[in-house]
């Protein structure tokens, strides 16, 4: 009987071992990783807060003028009655009036075999006619390259108008970044 007490006491031991212990043990392994994942994810936290601070540092040292710089050359929207403002303001300066100004928004494929659309950006197209002579316009054009406003010349035609007039056709790209 007395051999026999101590068999039952380890037989318990090994079935609280099993059924219990195992997995409870089990648990906090499983637990013990969760921290783990969790420690990572609040250290990447405060590494993203510590470089938003100094970024946030940054952008308050830039001045008024740079900021609007900035948002002139990619805005965040498209504002086209400005942009004609600005094209016609520089053409007047050259002595250039624009007429017949036409805008043209991009067209979004609608293929689904090209998969969608995944540019940051959108883009216009404004098209105008004007007559002026060659240097004032090639002046319009630099002037139009020089400002802060990002523009492609997709499209320029000419037709000799008299000695030193053109009539011209021309047709611009503007950008904003989309949000």
């Amino acid at each position: 009987m007395k051999s026999i007490v101590p068999l039952i006491l380890i037989a318990v031991s090994i079935a609280v071992f099993v059924f219990f212990t195992d997995g409870v043990y089990q648990d906090i392994q499983a637990i013990s990783a969760q921290k783990a994942d969790y420690d990572s994810a609040l250290s990447r936290s405060r590494d993203v807060l510590t470089k938003r601070d100094q970024l946030a540092q940054q952008y308050k040292q830039f001045s008024g003028n740079d900021l609007d710089a900035i948002q002139k050359l990619l805005p965040d929207h498209v504002d086209n009655i400005q942009l004609i403002f600005d094209l016609n303001a520089i053409a007047q300066s050259k002595g250039i009036t624009l007429k017949g100004i036409k805008i043209t928004e991009e067209k979004v494929s609608t293929d689904s075999s090209l998969g969608p659309n995944s540019k940051p950006y959108a883009s216009i197209l404004v098209s105008f006619k004007a007559t002026a002579s060659y240097e004032n316009f090639l002046d319009f054009l630099n002037q139009v390259e020089q400002s802060l406003r990002l523009v492609d010349v997709t499209s320029l035609s000419f037709k000799a108008n008299d000695k030193d007039s053109y009539d011209i056709n021309a047709s611009v790209r503007t950008y904003w970044l989309k949000q």
